[in-house]
């Protein structure tokens, strides 16, 4: 979390792009409420989740959608461990995860940890420009959320189930 934070701090995760940080124990939530890695990631506009498992297994918040595509800091990578089968689910390092979070693209994160921070700011603005508008995964799911709620007020509340 320090690492990306460092990257973040000063800066505006991408439109179109969701990030979420969920410490992976409560001891770590700690230390980074302490030292201000959270303050700083949230200030990017990161959202902040309770501390253990939760996304990474597909449970709570930032369950993914077909198509979705998601770069992950966990350390497990398989079909349907974050929700959809059809969703692409990538890891990579703080490091990486905070560029695509400031680009919305999955690259290498050298050229913008060697830059100046000018540099670095026109580095993200040319990937910004050179991104197709794919939108938030959030604003993709809230179709979803629609089409549930309207299946639900006809014909009562829907449940989904995915083996």
């Amino acid at each position: 979390m320090q690492q990306a934070a460092r990257v973040l701090r000063g800066r505006r995760v991408a439109p179109h792009v969701r990030l979420e940080v969920v410490p992976s124990s409560r001891r770590q939530f700690d230390l980074a409420m302490q030292d201000g890695t959270l303050q700083a990631l949230s200030a990017a506009g990161a959202v902040i989740g309770s501390s253990g498992c939760g996304p990474c297994l597909g449970r709570t918040g930032g369950v993914l959608a077909a198509q979705e595509i998601c770069l992950s800091t966990a350390n497990r990578n398989y079909k349907g461990r974050m929700g959809s089968p059809d969703a692409s689910i990538y890891i990579g390092s703080p490091y990486v995860a905070a560029v695509a979070a400031l680009t919305g693209v999955i690259d290498d994160p050298r050229p913008y940890l060697e830059a100046t921070d000018e540099e670095f700011d026109a580095l993200v603005a040319r990937r910004r420009a050179a991104r197709p508008e794919r939108g938030a995964a959030s604003s993709r799911s809230g179709d979803r959320s629609r089409q549930l709620v309207m299946a639900s007020a006809r014909s009562g509340p829907v449940v989904e189930i995915d083996d």
